[in-house]
């Protein structure tokens, strides 16, 4: 194992994920930097051959710095990264999922970005893999910076696989998820790093590989990623209001738009919860144009119209609704 003070600090969360595991491994010690990366690998109680594969991939490239740390029982992938966080040296830090993979360059191309522009945050669009179609994900026109007031509630802006985070953002602001909820968790941390940065930048450059796949651990019940969302929407809220009010208002038109996007899986179960909808974060109800900017304006009169009708024939709308906006 190397002993220089590693630069960046890559950290993977592993769970039951061997049919990828080896890709994503190849392009992390493939870094065209990967002396001055620290390797920390979180296995998350995998019950497959994951376990046997990161031994391997350590003793394989045993001049690299790689270390692998082995929960006793699978406790998600937000107290995972948090265990990679607490762990890691490095002055930035990436996240790659175990599924995925990203370019040779991508922490050399984002450290490098990070460096000369004395950025704190470095974000990337990044590839959809789906089977053997690939597109790319982009930021809008020429996005020189992450504005989280107008940014979608996506994985382009708010995720922590396509970006480089100085680790003292973090840690010193204690911005990790909470354990065991795991939607929204890198939003959670991200939004706020986000909104601490001195710098963030973009580099319009895609270098992450993300892969969709059913079986991600992130692909779980509806009831338990409603609750995820509302539970990091009032955490985040509360976070936001508690640094004053300037500092809330400054970021009001995101959180408006976080409350919306964390209620609107009421109106996608069965049955449709439109009392609760109406009532959860009721405060966004009036800001409904401002909420949902990023939707086309005949689906924002739309939701206008949800809020104000009576009940059953505002849950008639929303089944028409929510086959195209939700």
């Amino acid at each position: 194992m190397s002993q220089q003070k590693p630069i960046i600090s890559i950290i993977t969360p592993v769970y039951n994920s061997e049919q990828f595991l080896g890709q994503c491994l190849q392009s992390l010690f493939a870094q065209t930097i990967a002396q001055q990366i620290e390797y920390i690998f979180i296995d998350d109680a995998s019950t497959d051959n994951c376990p046997r594969m990161l031994k391997t991939a350590a003793e394989q490239h045993s001049n690299f710095n790689i270390r692998v740390v082995t929960n006793t029982h699978n406790q998600g992938s937000a107290a995972s990264r948090n265990t990679g966080i607490q762990l890691a040296r490095g002055k930035y830090l990436m996240f790659i999922d175990s599924d995925d993979w990203i370019e040779p360059d991508m922490a050399e191309t984002l450290l490098h970005a990070a460096t000369s522009n004395n950025a704190d945050v470095v974000a990337s669009p990044f590839f959809i893999n789906n089977g053997n179609n690939q597109q790319v994900m982009r930021f809008a026109g020429s996005c020189l910076k992450i504005d989280i007031n107008h940014a979608p509630i996506n994985v382009l802006h708010f995720s922590l696989c396509n970006k480089l985070t100085r680790r003292s953002l973090i840690v010193d602001n204690h911005l990790l998820a909470k354990d065991h909820r795991n939607c929204w968790e890198d939003l959670s941390t991200c939004c706020r790093a986000l909104a601490l940065a001195r710098r963030n930048i973009v580099v319009n450059i895609p270098l992450y590989h993300y892969r969709v796949n059913p079986d991600s651990q992130t692909h779980q019940n509806h009831k338990k990623r409603l609750d995820d969302h509302l539970f990091y929407a009032r955490q985040i809220d509360e976070w936001f209001r508690s640094h004053g009010d300037d500092f809330y208002n400054k970021h009001h038109s995101f959180l408006l738009h976080l409350k919306f996007a964390a209620k609107i899986k009421m109106l996608r179960g069965e049955p449709i919860e439109i009392t609760r909808w109406k009532s959860t974060f009721a405060e966004v109800n009036s800001h409904i144009i401002k909420a949902t900017q990023s939707l086309a304006l005949p689906y924002r009169i739309a939701f206008i119209l949800l809020a104000i009708c009576p009940t059953p024939l505002a849950i008639a709308a929303a089944r028409l609704l929510r086959r195209k906006a939700l």
